[in-house]
């Protein structure tokens, strides 16, 4: 029998470091927290009426009843449409727009310039929960 140098074991042996294993739980255990939303969201589809307010994630008797519903009226295409159409135009919109005005304030030294920003700035920090609520 032959004896291993210490030099040997210690190459051979993986370095745990808690750095990373701490890092990749806490990863996991955000990622779990923002998938549930979304879980409950589809368990909730497959319920009846009368069992939404049931708060066990996976319903007593699934039933696609309310995806035949929907899917089944003939209006459902319209709205995906409108939806598809209105979230494409808009972003579509936001892109050429904002870049017009970043390239401007980014390459033209101009009187207000440090103005414009400031406000650009102001209005990004309000929610757009905020602009939907209609005034008294």
């Amino acid at each position: 029998m032959t004896a291993i140098p210490s030099t040997e074991l210690r190459a051979n042996r993986r370095d745990i470091r808690p750095g990373p294993i701490i890092a990749r739980t806490m990863l996991l255990i955000g990622g779990l927290i923002m998938v549930t939303p979304l879980l409950f969201m589809f368990s909730t589809s497959l319920k009846t009426a009368g069992q939404v307010y049931d708060l066990r994630l996976i319903p007593a008797a699934p039933t696609f009843e309310n995806y035949i519903k929907v899917l089944g009226d003939g209006r459902f295409m319209r709205w995906f449409f409108n939806s598809t159409f209105i979230a494409l135009t808009v972003t579509i919109s936001n892109v050429f727009f904002d870049s017009l005005v970043g390239y401007t304030l980014a390459k033209f030294e101009f009187r207000g310039r440090y103005f414009i920003f400031l406000a650009i700035l102001s209005t990004l920090m309000i929610p757009t929960e905020m602009l939907v609520i209609p005034g008294i």
